[in-house]
């Protein structure tokens, strides 16, 4: 029969071998989990940020895909953005592209700036689902909004073409958008979520990304300059 002694000795030497074979636990630098901590949080606070729009505001159902402005007229809609609390609408600007917002968030002003559609590649009066690609326009002629680079405002143009490089965000993938639940609004080209942006020219819509008039023209100086210095140097 073993000692106490003997015993002790016998149970340290397998537990001793047992930590030998369990895996080595890495434990996570601090600092790196508080990175991590707040870069989720700061996520989670840009997410909110950005689902700054309400499709169809003020009544219920779900958004239809259509595929022309003079089709189903009942599939036309009003964007309204909670940030200014107004309807952005096509307005005549002297800079950048004619976009603006409306004086008021009235019903009768909503009525008459009713003329956003979605189209999606699918059959007309289907339902605009989340995170899918589709074509944003709005009113007859150049209906499509999309991403072209410009000298002031934001890159947006108008296209007689649909163009798919729109996604609503802000609901499970795949389910479909309902009227005036707060959604954001992405470009898929720009990379970038289409937001109310305070410009000191033009009418105020931009990227998160954004800059505003001095800056704009700053970074035009500086691409010029680059361009000479590399004429210069052959390129």
């Amino acid at each position: 029969m073993p000692t106490r002694r003997q015993s002790l000795a016998v149970g340290a030497g397998v537990l001793g071998s047992s930590l030998l074979a369990a895996p080595a636990v890495s434990a996570t630098p601090l600092n790196s989990v508080v990175r991590t901590a707040t870069a989720q949080e700061d996520a989670a606070q840009a997410a909110a940020n950005y689902r700054q729009w309400r499709i169809g505001a003020n009544k219920a159902g779900v958004v239809k895909s259509k595929n022309s402005f003079a089709a189903h007229p009942e599939f036309n809609y009003s964007l309204k953005n909670m940030k200014t609390i107004k309807f952005l609408q096509y307005e005549k600007q002297s800079w950048g592209i004619n976009l603006g917002w409306t004086d008021d968030a009235t019903d009768k002003t909503e009525k008459k700036v009713s003329r956003w559609f979605f189209t999606r590649r699918g059959e007309e009066g289907s339902s605009i689902l989340y995170g899918e690609d589709i074509a944003l326009g709005n009113g007859g002629g150049k209906s499509f909004l999309y991403y072209s680079e410009r000298l002031l405002g934001i890159n947006l143009d108008w296209s007689g073409t649909q163009k798919f490089e729109w996604q609503i965000l802000g609901g499970k993938k795949g389910t479909v958008v309902k009227r005036d639940a707060p959604v954001a609004i992405f470009n898929t080209k720009a990379n970038l979520f289409f937001i109310y942006f305070d410009r000191n020219r033009g009418g105020d819509i931009g990227w998160n990304d954004s800059t505003r008039w001095g800056t704009q023209l700053k970074k035009m100086a500086e691409k010029k300059a680059i361009e000479l210095i590399k004429k210069e140097l052959g390129a």
